[in-house]
């Protein structure tokens, strides 16, 4: 079973009513002749990781930020996930960015005193100019900065591409994860957007049954039911059609390492042919390429 398991809604994706009918257990012989999958653009995303985090928070009574950072850390595999919480969740909780005050002396002593810390601190911890409590912002671990400091962290964070998707206190060796919610809060607008995507683009790439679309430009994402384990072909509302397992061209039935070694072989070959066309000429005789290295 899949680890990311979601509800099949039509507010969540775009769909066919022939791709609907396609998941009825009555139509087991379309599903044979066509791989059950849906194109899921950027608002069925949101909803779909929405949902993954909705199960673990239900299953395990934790808030929104502890349920990003346990999935986070498993990839997005909700029963990975809780199942590591259950086995032991002061190392769950310490791999995936959380304070664990329960469990860990230390770590519970700083937690009770950081709004104590809070409002005695008199100056940002990275550009240490002077600041008041109220403008003072902390993820819990006892480490306060200005705002103006944690815009230009979670900016620069953000240039970073992907791994955005698992900020954490500017404070260094602090291990300690940064919820998403204050990060859209200190973010500009354009730069929250940017935020968002890339933690869409993060949820996609980590997600078993989730691929996104080869179109240029193209920010939607196809899903399977089941993730197939042979190369099928998909295609995107945007026209694109490609082999879900490779992200390749359609080439059912041959399998994706052969299609590899194929696009090598021939590009390989065509680096040979463009340095012999570009050092070589034809041998005046038997018209062979040749190279000139001397000599008239």
């Amino acid at each position: 079973m899949s680890s990311c398991e979601f509800a099949y809604s039509d507010d969540s994706a775009s769909v066919s009513d022939d791709d609907i009918d396609s998941f009825s257990p009555l139509s087991s012989a379309r599903l044979q002749s066509r791989p059950a999958y849906k194109v899921v653009d950027e608002r069925g995303l949101f909803t779909l990781r929405r949902e993954v985090m909705d199960k673990v928070k239900s299953i395990l009574g934790v808030s929104e930020n502890e349920a990003e950072g346990l999935l986070g850390h498993k990839k997005w595999d909700s029963d990975a996930a809780v199942t590591s919480f259950f086995e032991n969740e002061r190392a769950s909780r310490v791999a995936s960015g959380l304070i664990d005050p329960d469990n860990d002396p230390d770590r519970e002593k700083l937690a009770s005193t950081s709004s104590e810390r809070t409002s005695t601190i008199s100056s940002c911890g990275i550009c240490f100019e002077s600041l008041s409590p109220a403008k003072s912002k902390s993820v819990g671990c006892g480490h306060a900065f200005c705002q103006e400091c944690w815009q230009g962290y979670l900016s620069h964070k953000v240039d970073d591409g992907l791994m955005c998707s698992d900020i954490r206190c500017p404070h260094p060796k602090c291990p300690i994860r940064v919820p998403e919610a204050m990060t859209r809060r200190i973010l500009e607008p354009d730069a929250g957007a940017r935020f968002d995507s890339f933690l869409l683009k993060s949820f996609v790439e980590q997600c078993a049954t989730l691929k996104p679309c080869v179109g240029a430009d193209c920010n939607k994402a196809i899903m399977f039911e089941v993730a197939p384990t042979q190369p099928t072909n998909v295609e995107c509302d945007c026209g694109s059609k490609f082999c879900w397992l490779c992200l390749k061209q359609p080439h059912t039935p041959i399998a994706c390492d052969i299609v590899s070694k194929w696009i090598l072989k021939n590009t390989s070959e065509a680096e040979n042919a463009n340095w012999i066309l570009s050092h070589t000429r034809p041998c005046p005789k038997c018209r062979r390429p040749v190279e000139k290295n001397g000599g008239t």
